[in-house]
C-alpha cells in the first residue's frame, strides 16, 4: 500500500501536479489510505520521491 502512494506521488510530480510540499501531500495520500506513519518516516519517503524525481 505504501509502495503504491509513493510511485502516484512520484508520477504526479513527474506531471507537474504537486506544487505543494512533498511530505505534506504524502501524508495526505498515506493517510487517505488509512496508512499511519512516523513524521520522521514520511519526511525519509519524501526526500527518496525528491531525489528520485531530480535525478
Amino acid at each position: 500500500m505504501v509502495e503504491h502512494v509513493v510511485e502516484d506521488v512520484r508520477d504526479d510530480i513527474r506531471h507537474g501536479h504537486v506544487a505543494d510540499d512533498v511530505s505534506h501531500v504524502l501524508d495526505e495520500r498515506l493517510h487517505d489510505a488509512g496508512v499511519e506513519l512516523r513524521p520522521e518516516r514520511v519526511d525519509d519517503l519524501a526526500e527518496d520521491i525528491e531525489s528520485d524525481v531530480s535525478t
